[in-house]
Formats: C-alpha cells, structure tokens, sequence
C-alpha cells in the first residue's frame, strides 16, 4: 500500500478573509468533576461540555503578516463571531481570543498564530 502524501491546503473562511492552514488543533472536552464520599468510594459527575478551542497556523509571506494582523484586530476586539466548515467539520460561533505572529530573524515567512473559541456542530 502506498500512502499519498500530497496534503491539500486547508483554508478557514472567516467573513472575508481566507487562512491558508497549515497546522491546526482542535480541543473540546467534557469536564470531570470527582467527589470522595464518606464510606471513601468516588462519585463522578460530568459537568456541562467547554466550548470547543480551535488554534491553526498558517505560514506567510513575513510582509503580509501585517495585513492579516489588521484583518484579524477588528473582529477580535468587536467579538464578531463566524459559522464556518473546516477541515470537515462546521464550527458555530467562533469567536477570534488571540493572534500571534512571529518571525525568526532574517526570515522571509512568518507564522500566523489564530485561536478561536466557539462550538461544534453535532
């Protein structure tokens, strides 16, 4: 068997701005609480779901990342909240928590850094 290595470039839709994704994390989990009764056996409850996280970085040209920055600043500060399919998966309310950009020094590409907070479609 012979594994295709060739991955499409993946890209996260927010209003009119396109990410070209090159690595991403999805978290969400259901938190645990756990109490230690009197007879010293432990009850464990499940506390309602976290909303999902979704980070992605994206490799850009050192000399676009201020335009991405910009594009970014004004949904993150407003709490503009987006719907949008990623990497098959539909994401409701998205709201942009953080971007980051570094570039190493002498570097001609920059990684963009977005995280955002929101929930998934089930």
């Amino acid at each position: 068997m012979t594994i295709d290595t060739k991955r499409e470039i993946l890209i996260l839709q927010l209003a009119a701005l396109s990410l070209p994704v090159t690595d991403y994390q999805i978290q969400t989990e259901v938190p645990v609480l756990r109490d230690t009764l009197c007879d010293g056996s432990t009850q464990i409850r499940l506390l309602p779901p976290s909303p999902c996280i979704l980070t992605v970085r994206c490799t850009v040209w050192q000399s676009e990342c201020g335009m991405y920055l910009s594009a970014l600043q004004m949904p993150m500060r407003k709490q503009r909240s987006f719907d949008t399919e990623f990497a098959g998966i539909q994401f409701l309310g998205l709201q942009i928590t953080a971007v980051d950009c570094s570039v190493k020094e002498h570097g001609r590409t920059a990684v963009l850094t977005v995280s955002l907070i929101g929930g998934i479609d089930a």
